[in-house]
């Protein structure tokens, strides 16, 4: 298989075994969904028939647990979709079975889907499962197909190994070492069982367990070294399988020698190192494991150790000589380059790397004391260049950030945030490259802006996954992280921006930001681009009938260029017209808004008409507030008559409404002499007018609601709303109980109806009666 092809199916796989409608799922129901994905027909429409026992054989379980709990939960949970096939006598003679999220990701006509598979990849993906579990059989007439390598392993658990061998197989590079999960691990168990069970979405004594049978079958080594302080153990898997059929035997121990032994020491980071599987399109429990294969030996591997950070200092060490000393003397102090008797100064050269070669390395020794170079040194620039090429052979097409991927460095795995974890899920091998702090927090910012235009088209609550599904379609794309040579460049321009086939800002690539289906714009555009060549090779066919294909061919594309041409003339004429009309109409709202801001200008221009003041819009601030004062005294007055007069006896109402309003003017007057002589302006003056004739309104009001409450009609009322609650008074626990409500419902009515009377009074007297007709005594207030 290509590293092309490995990608897509353990994309396919991972898809289909970790779909929400599996979670809590036995591995026998996952795997059924897997064999069957494989077994699919594209010729039919992706269908697959098979027997109940057939398929028992595949997955190493019974017919029983098949019929039971295979077929049933995988319907159940609506991943497959199955009839019974029978013959013309009406005998059963087998299943026809579909997988329903291949079919839908093959309906939707989108080739990136992990689901997506074509004809030639299903036919790889069940081969590859004939060759680790298939149960053999011989075809009629042909050569008998050998059973795969774990057909012999059923009952129980076999249908986890069968799973794990697969997802494993397919998680390794052509030399065959497992890629071995990054970030903190369990101690007791090893980063080995920590990657299986990262594959299986189980637990890491689970994945010990099932890593310890697979053993036991020949298809798996683990290969265990001691460092040279045997303090930092490691570790790889080998698929022995992948590493026979591209002709590397199996590693049966360590290899020895001190270039090994230099690169155990190095800490691993497992996310940094990059083999060449592609990039998986969704991370879930069955996700990527993050170490890879550097070459045919045994290399820096995973540490067994919950921290990937070595646990011994760079000084000298207190046990056995690491490598012997080939130099004269021994000591621990001697120079790179001394003469014998007297050594060169420390780290003399540690400025000239290119002369290493030609010189003896300083070598470490037995002592017998502390460090001479205090409690912990570090390595000189000499020694950390001599590891260099020991650590691992990364290509450049590894490098993000300028520091080189492949590069293993001592630390943890960096995280992403916490509120984007999920988000960047699918590109969590490109964020463990990110070494430095600023270009991960510029990375998080562009992550965070980026959900937020997502969130104003899809939702907030199906931004993450949306954002998230781009990151995986577009590292796909690319040719998985190995490809990426700048992390932060191509998160920030080719990751996360939005990439609209169409005008409709929900496209993003052909598909929908808030549904996730296909684009329809685009599909109208793809269905007039097919349309207009349909009609264009149909006036070819009619006008040339017997000229030979290429002629005809030529012609459609040449008409083809032509109507191209002619569609972006109109549209280049159209976007022409609609820029002049654009022009027109906003000189015409120019126009609009200079006559309307003319038209103020003159309005604000016109001089007060009670005191003449120049700019005043045709009344002043002091002026305005005088005739609101007007008004108010207008209305005390007439409330007042309201609740004292008969409104049919209009001159008692005028004498009232007069007599009102003369003594409201004398008190506003007497008040506005009083601030005018204290030094107060016009617009105090007006201010303290008003004041006094809202107050008089109020208190008008609230004695015409008070004599009105007090008359026949509101008591009336009263009396009646009495009697009607009385008429309820079973209702409460005691009498006197029923006679307060009683009482507090009359003294509602009462309030009600002296509300009720005020009204109809006050508009039947601004009805009938004009204030222009009364004998004023008094002239109206005029601003000093």
């Amino acid at each position: 298989m290509t590293k092309t092809m490995r990608g897509r199916l353990l994309g396919a796989v991972r898809a289909l075994v970790g779909d929400p409608a599996l979670a809590g799922a036995l591995d026998s129901v996952r795997l059924g969904a897997v064999v069957l994905m494989a077994k699919a027909d594209a010729r039919r429409d992706f269908h697959t028939s098979i027997w109940a026992m057939e398929l028992g054989r595949w997955l190493g379980v019974s017919r029983s647990s098949v019929a039971h709990t295979v077929l049933p939960r995988l319907r159940k949970a609506q991943v497959l979709d199955s009839d019974v096939v029978t013959n013309e006598q009406g005998h059963p003679t087998g299943l026809d079975c579909r997988i329903v999220p291949m079919h839908r990701a093959q309906q939707a006509g989108d080739r990136r889907h992990p689901l997506a598979l074509s004809r030639q990849e299903l036919a790889v993906l069940l081969r590859l499962c004939e060759v680790l579990f298939g149960p053999g059989w011989t075809p009629k007439g042909k050569d008998p197909v050998p059973a795969g390598m774990l057909a012999g392993r059923t009952g129980r658990g076999a249908s986890t190994d069968r799973l794990g061998l697969l997802l494993m197989v397919l998680s390794t590079g052509q030399r065959g070492w497992l890629q071995l999960c990054p970030g903190t691990v369990d101690t007791g168990r090893g980063r080995p069982a920590a990657t299986v069970a990262r594959l299986l979405g189980c637990t890491p004594e689970a994945g010990g367990k099932v890593l310890g049978r697979l053993r036991e079958h020949g298809v798996v080594e683990v290969v265990r070294r001691e460092t040279a302080s045997r303090l930092h153990q490691t570790s790889r898997v080998r698929l022995v399988p992948v590493a026979e059929a591209h002709g590397r035997g199996p590693v049966l121990g360590a290899p020895k020698g001190g270039a090994e032994r230099a690169t155990s020491v190095v800490s691993d980071l497992a996310g940094t190192a990059l083999g060449d599987l592609e990039a998986d399109h969704q991370v879930s429990a069955h996700g990527g494991t993050g170490q890879s294969d550097r070459g045919d030996g045994f290399s820096a591997g995973a540490a067994d150790l919950a921290g990937s950070a070595q646990h011994h200092t760079g000084h000298a060490p207190v046990a056995d000589e690491v490598v012997e000393v080939a130099a004269d003397g021994g000591f621990s102090g001697e120079g790179r380059l001394g003469s014998g008797d007297r050594p060169e100064r420390a780290g003399v050269r540690e400025d000239a790397p290119a002369a290493r070669q030609e010189v003896p390395r300083l070598t470490l020794v037995v002592g017998a004391g502390r460090p001479l170079r205090g409690e912990q040194p570090r390595d000189s620039a000499v020694d950390e260049q001599d590891r260099q090429p020991e650590r691992t052979g990364a290509s450049d097409s590894q490098r993000g950030d300028g520091a080189d991927a492949g590069e293993v460095c001592q630390g943890r795995v960096p995280r992403p945030p916490r509120d984007l974890q999920d988000v960047l899920a699918p590109v969590e091998l490109l964020w463990a490259r990110l070494s430095h702090p600023g270009a991960r927090s510029k990375v998080a910012a562009a992550v965070r802006a980026e959900l937020e235009v997502v969130a104003g088209q899809a939702g907030p609550a199906h931004a993450g996954g949306v954002l998230a599904r781009r990151l995986a379609r577009r590292l796909a794309d690319q040719g998985g992280p190995g490809e990426v040579r700048n992390v932060v460049g191509w998160l920030m321009r080719r990751g996360l921006p939005r990439r609209p086939d169409c005008t409709d800002v929900r496209c993003d690539e052909g598909l929908r930001l808030d549904g996730g289906g296909p684009c329809e714009t685009c599909e109208y555009r793809v269905a007039d681009r097919r349309a207009l060549r349909r009609r264009v090779e149909a006036d070819v066919d009619a006008e040339m009938a017997g000229a030979p294909p290429a002629a005809r061919r030529a012609a459609v594309d040449a008409r083809l260029r032509e109507a191209v041409a002619r569609e972006a003339e109109q549209v280049r004429v159209r976007h022409a017209r609609a820029t002049v009309e654009r022009a027109a109409r906003q000189a015409a709202i120019a126009q609009v808004r200079a006559e309307a801001e003319a038209a103020e200008q003159a309005r604000r221009a016109v001089p007060c008409a009670g005191c003449d003041a120049p700019d005043a819009a045709g009344l002043c601030t002091a002026c305005a507030t005088w005739r609101s004062a007007e008004a108010e005294i207008r209305e005390a007055a007439l409330t007042q008559a309201a609740g004292q007069a008969e409104v049919d006896n209009l001159s008692d109402v005028e004498r009232m409404v007069v007599q009102a309003e003369v003594a409201l003017r004398r008190e506003v007057e007497e008040a506005s002499a009083r601030v005018r002589a204290d030094g107060a302006t016009r617009d105090e003056v007006a201010s303290l007018a008003r004041l006094i004739a809202e107050t008089a309104v109020f208190t008008s009001r609230r004695s015409a609601l008070a004599l009105l409450a007090h008359g026949e009609v509101a008591a009336a009322e009263a009396d009646l709303a009495f009697a009607a609650r009385m008429r309820g008074a079973h209702r409460y626990r005691t009498r006197a109980d029923a006679e307060r409500a009683a009482d507090e419902a009359a003294e509602q009515a009462r309030e009600r109806t002296a509300r009720y009377l005020l009204s109809e009074r006050l508009s039947v007297l601004r009805t009938r009666w004009h204030p222009a007709g009364a004998r004023v005594t008094h002239g109206p207030l005029r601003p000093a």
